[in-house]
């Protein structure tokens, strides 16, 4: 796992050296790997049945939330995706769910720390789906603005308020 994620930093840290055509791979690269580390220290902890419920709640989940995003505009509000993600399903770059299930794990053990256990469960949940949202909100705006990876655009709901921009 260590080498996976060493190699995933190591992608991140290339980033802004490479050229714009080098940045294209490299972003896939980077998310492959990612991704593997987390499937890798979900299995660690809990078999590879913990690392496939992960990546089909995650890369599943965020591939129906994609599609749903994409042809309504709920819940991101209106945006497209370029080409330059690689092959894609209904609009979708395969690579998007795999980025969902990358952030998934880390954000579920970061949620599970900063947590306290309770009878209910409930704070717990409330918690581990801030830290992941709050995850998503950080990353999405880098790639939309420093990648042109996807725009967003203001004609739809979510929370866009602004005419079509790069975010």
């Amino acid at each position: 796992m260590c080498g996976l994620a060493g190699i995933a930093i190591v992608c991140q840290i290339l980033y802004p050296l490479a050229t714009p055509s080098q940045r294209n791979s490299l972003t896939i690269v980077t998310v492959l790997f990612f991704c593997s580390a987390s499937l890798l220290d979900a299995s660690r902890c809990h078999g590879r049945r913990g690392a496939l419920t992960v990546l089909l709640v995650a890369a599943g989940g965020g591939l129906a939330v994609e599609i749903v995003g994409l042809r309504s505009g709920f819940p991101f509000g209106s945006y497209e995706y370029s080409d330059t993600l690689g092959p894609s399903l209904a609009g979708v770059p395969l690579v998007v769910p795999l980025a969902w299930a990358m952030m998934a794990w880390p954000a579920l053990v970061v949620a599970r720390g900063l947590t306290v256990r309770n009878r209910d469960r409930t704070p717990r949940r409330h918690n581990r789906l801030r830290t992941t949202l709050v995850g998503d909100g950080r990353w999405r705006p880098g790639m939309c603005f420093w990648t042109r990876r996807w725009s967003m655009l203001a004609t739809g709901g979510g929370t866009t308020r602004t005419p079509r921009y790069p975010v």
